[in-house]
């Protein structure tokens, strides 16, 4: 349970699902730059994208970034502004989730386990032993904090 816990609550703070999904729908308002941000990554494949109800062709009409989760609109193109005229079919997540993500999972599950109350524990000492812990923000430790704003999407979300 905290393992599933220690998830949700990566997925709910970073807005992203994670896990694989095949060919997701997702209709946007054209906002009349050249980049258009998808809202989950990484994207691994676009299957379809339609503005004001055209296809357009990768490679012609835009590209892709897996890694940005970003459309491109090519050749001085521009997606238009319009409200729901955009609509993209594609593929996000991770098939297998990297070691890194599971090492913030499984370190939020163990705090929680070990420390139920949900008190900062800035140092402990037993006999004649003491340690001292990093300073956490908002109860995560630096670490797991930069992971979950990464993970974040960096601008623009579906209408």
């Amino acid at each position: 349970m905290a393992i599933k816990l220690a998830a949700a609550y990566v997925r709910r703070m970073s807005g992203q699902r994670i896990t694989a999904v095949a060919d997701d729908e997702v209709v946007f308002d054209g906002n009349g730059n050249r980049i258009l941000f998808l809202p989950q990554r990484p994207v691994t494949n676009v299957s379809e994208v339609t503005v004001d109800g055209d296809v357009w062709t990768v490679g012609t009409d835009y590209e892709w970034s897996e890694r940005r989760g970003t459309l491109h609109a090519i050749d001085r193109r521009r997606w238009p502004t319009g409200q729901r005229n955009v609509t993209v079919t594609y593929s996000h997540g991770y098939a297998e989730l990297p070691v890194d993500l599971q090492a913030l999972v499984y370190g939020l599950a163990r705090r929680s386990i070990d420390n139920p109350a949900g008190t900062e524990i800035r140092s402990e000492t037993l006999g004649s032993y003491s340690v001292a812990y990093a300073a956490m923000v908002g109860g995560l430790t630096s670490f797991e904090a930069d992971m979950i704003a990464d993970l974040r999407l960096p601008n623009g979300v579906a209408a």
